[in-house]
């Protein structure tokens, strides 16, 4: 379900942004919450795969997944967001159209750029696209090593490093009882293996006391013992 703002109740995508005054993530984020925005219960679609792409967008509030689809209908989370984040701006370079779908995972808002003015933003604003570059780099090493996981790490790695990536995108004040709010479909769509054996992972892991399971929460009391079984892995702490 999407709860349109005033603004796109009147079909109005073009927003005109000050941006002599942009020099820092802060700076974006006000720019965008004084813009045009739509509000997204969870789990609703934002944009599907193969859609054209008209609009860029930014997360205000909440989390949002983008995915893809095997032939056997079969879910892969491809990218994980979180506040400050932009999605949606590879369709730029592919031809107009939307790669992956993305989809609210917690009740969210997010800001939305219409692609002309979006384009004027990346040349009128030099830190947005150093920054936008820059992490384009850092995803593209990050879904290099967590392919090569997928592909080659035992079901055990791959479910503790979905619980790491997650770890690592959502816990920026680096809490150390921070609880990982996420379905055990998700973990398995973000791990790549089927949901039991998800189920049947988190179950061991919490037996030798490195997780506590909640209703629907996760917390990790040995972030060290996760990390030495996938040294593939990396907490970092500026993403």
């Amino acid at each position: 379900m999407i709860i349109e703002t005033d603004a796109l109740a009147q079909n109005d995508l073009k927003v005109k942004f000050p941006v002599e005054s942009v020099r820092d993530s802060d700076d974006i984020y006000h720019l965008m919450i004084n813009g045009v925005t739509r509000k997204y219960r969870k789990k609703s679609i934002i944009y599907r795969e193969g859609e054209r792409s008209v609009s860029i967008y930014y997360v205000i509030k909440g989390r949002v997944k983008t995915s893809k689809w095997n032939v056997d209908g079969k879910e892969l989370i491809t990218g994980l967001y979180k506040v400050k984040d932009f999605l949606g701006n590879s369709a730029i370079i592919t031809f107009g159209r939307y790669e992956e779908t993305a989809e609210a995972m917690l009740d969210s808002e997010l800001a939305v750029i219409s692609i002309p003015d979006f384009e004027k933003m990346l040349l009128q604003i030099p830190f947005l696209a150093n920054k936008l570059y820059s992490n384009q780099i850092v995803n593209m090493l990050d879904n290099q090593v967590r392919m090569m996981n997928i592909a080659y790490g035992t079901v055990r790695q791959k479910v503790i490093n979905a619980l790491l990536t997650f770890m690592e995108k959502y816990n920026t004040g680096r809490d150390s009882n921070f609880e990982i709010d996420v379905s055990r479909h998700n973990l398995a769509a973000l791990a790549g293996v089927a949901r039991e054996s998800v189920i049947r992972t988190l179950s061991d892991l919490r037996d030798e006391g490195i997780i506590q399971i909640g209703e629907s929460k996760i917390r990790i009391t040995c972030i060290k013992r996760l990390v030495l079984e996938c040294d593939f892995t990396k907490i970092n702490s500026n993403r």
